[in-house]
C-alpha cells in the first residue's frame, strides 16, 4: 500500500505539472541537438587539440587511474553548483528563464560530449561515452529534470504572487518543504556522484588503455 501511495503521488505529480515536464525537456533536449551538431561544425585545429588531449590522458601515467579524492571534488563542481543555482532561482520570480537556459546548458554538455567522443574515437569513442558517460546521467539527467519543474513551479508562483491583488510572502513552511525536496534529490544524486568516483574511471581507464595500446 505504501508503495502504491508513492506510486499514485508521482503520477499525480506528473500529471499536474506536465507542461513544465514537456518544456525542461524541449530546452535539454535541444541544448543536446546543438551539442551534437557543435562538434561536427568544429575548427580542425580545435578538434586536433581535443583528440591530442585524449589520446595523452590514455598514455600519461601508465594508465593510472586519476586519484578518487579528485575525481569526487570535480563531481561535485560540476553538479553542486547547478542544485543550488537551481534552489535560489526557485526562490526567484525571475528564476523560470534561466532554469530552462541550465537545462539547454546540461543538454548542450551531455550532446557535444557523445558527440566528440563518437567523433575522435569511433567505435571505442561510443564505448566510452556508454560506460564513462552515460551511467551516472541516468541518475542525474532525471534529478535535474525534476529539480527544474519544481524551481520553475516555484518561479511562476512567486510571479503569480507578485502580480497578484492578494500578494503574500511565501512562508516559513512553503521554504522549508522546497528545501526539502531539494536535499532529498540531492541524496538520490548522491549515488550518481559514488558511480562517477569510484566506478567510471575503472571503465575509462580500461578503454584508455585499449586507445593508447
Amino acid at each position: 500500500m505504501k508503495f502504491k501511495g508513492i506510486f499514485d503521488g508521482a503520477n499525480k505529480h506528473f500529471n499536474d505539472n506536465l507542461g513544465y515536464y514537456l518544456l525542461t525537456i524541449l530546452f535539454m533536449a535541444t541544448g543536446m541537438i546543438v551539442g551534437l551538431y557543435c562538434v561536427k561544425y568544429m575548427q580542425d585545429v580545435d578538434k586536433g587539440s581535443l583528440i591530442n588531449y585524449i589520446t595523452t590522458i590514455s598514455t600519461s601515467s601508465n594508465g593510472e587511474i586519476m586519484a578518487t579524492t579528485k575525481i569526487f571534488i570535480n563531481t561535485l563542481k560540476n553538479n553542486l553548483p547547478i542544485i543550488i543555482g537551481l534552489w535560489i532561482l526557485g526562490l526567484t520570480f525571475i528564476g523560470a528563464p534561466i532554469v530552462l537556459l541550465v537545462n539547454l546548458y546540461k543538454g548542450f554538455s551531455l550532446g557535444f560530449t557523445f558527440s566528440f567522443f563518437i567523433y575522435a574515437l569511433k567505435q571505442k569513442g561510443i564505448i566510452l561515452a556508454l560506460l564513462g558517460v552515460l551511467p551516472q546521467n541516468l541518475i542525474y539527467v532525471p534529478c535535474i529534470i525534476f529539480l527544474s519543474v519544481i524551481a520553475l513551479k516555484g518561479s511562476v508562483a512567486g510571479v503569480k504572487e507578485k502580480f497578484s491583488k492578494k500578494y503574500v510572502n511565501s512562508s516559513y513552511t512553503d521554504v522549508r518543504n522546497y528545501t526539502m525536496i531539494y536535499v532529498v534529490t540531492s541524496m538520490i544524486m548522491a549515488s550518481g556522484f559514488l558511480i562517477e568516483t569510484f566506478l567510471t574511471p575503472v571503465f575509462i581507464n580500461m578503454v584508455l588503455k585499449g586507445i593508447g595500446a
